[in-house]
């Protein structure tokens, strides 16, 4: 395979002075897949999909070995959750964008044994399948990212229907225009802006008002490392732990927490005031190191 990739080189650098995206493609004239009769049947399946579904223009929409223009990269920042299927909705992104996208025929070499981890078991092949197809539907019906943010871009933590915590990951992109993540009665607001050049923030002021807080809440923006949070309940009770990441901001609403560094962390934390020191927290035991429960997020 990589020797095939080596030789097609040349050629992709040659086509991109002419293009903005260069794709290696199997199922354009001159280009072949001698994978087994199962995985090439099931790769021509989810292409005529995504052709139905997304459009005619591009053969190969699982290829994933191209060359791109680096200026051209922010018209679709890939978001990599699943397997391959990510590769999908970047390129239909980047179509949609106008990105000038050609196709060069190469030849997929037959898999040896150990070498891929597409499907190695046909329970494990039927559910890669499934993730293909939601996501080129999700491809397909998404704007500017909303349904992807409700699915797994901004985690809530909730533990017996309290919300302890709210997510924002890395990746989140934003739709266009303000979103907010919280509930407009929420003592503590958080939400994101997407504004294209020029756009204009008219000049505001904010009105003097009386609000009461009964609770002091927490939003964190890691800048770097990994931190893990613990919770507790009202009462003091351990519950569970996660692991927040660089880039991801969580804002902490209910219970008790806890913190441990995980790797050296830069991070800004943002809450209510005034402070009051005596007033504002009551310090307990942390849990049993042996005890902590990881929760993925």
């Amino acid at each position: 395979m990589w020797q095939e990739l080596f030789k097609k080189t040349t050629q992709m650098i040659s086509e991109l002075n002419k293009n903005d995206l260069v794709l290696l493609s199997r199922y354009v004239p001159g280009g072949n897949d001698q994978r087994s009769r199962l995985r090439v049947l099931s790769s021509k399946a989810v292409n005529l999909i995504c052709r139905i579904v997304l459009g005619n223009d591009i053969k190969d929409y699982t290829s994933s070995v191209f060359l791109m223009k680096r200026e051209k990269l922010n018209m679709a920042v890939p978001i990599c959750y699943g397997h391959g299927e990510f590769f999908i909705e970047f390129l239909y992104k980047l179509k949609k964008n106008g990105i000038k996208i050609v196709e060069i025929p190469y030849t997929h070499p037959a898999d040896h044994e150990g070498m891929s981890k597409t499907a190695t078991n046909i329970v494990r092949f039927f559910k890669l399948g499934f993730d293909y197809i939601v996501r080129i539907l999700i491809s397909r019906i998404r704007k500017n990212y909303l349904f992807y943010f409700l699915l797994h871009m901004i985690k809530k933590i909730i533990h017996k229907k309290k919300l302890y915590a709210l997510i924002v990951k890395e990746s989140y992109q934003g739709k266009k225009g303000i979103s907010f993540f919280t509930e407009n009665d929420a003592n503590q607001q958080i939400g994101f802006m997407n504004h294209p050049k020029n756009y204009i923030i008219k000049p505001h002021k904010h009105q003097k008002r009386e609000t009461k807080i009964f609770i002091t809440s927490e939003v964190i923006f890691l800048q770097k490392g990994k931190l893990r949070v613990d919770f507790y309940d009202i009462k003091k009770k351990y519950l569970f732990s996660i692991v927040v990441k660089k880039n991801q901001i969580i804002m902490l609403v209910h219970g008790g927490h806890g913190f441990k560094v995980l790797e050296p962390v830069k991070m800004l934390e943002i809450k209510q005031g005034p402070f009051v020191s005596n007033k504002d927290k009551v310090k307990f035991d942390k849990i049993d190191e042996k005890r902590i429960k990881i929760k993925k997020i």
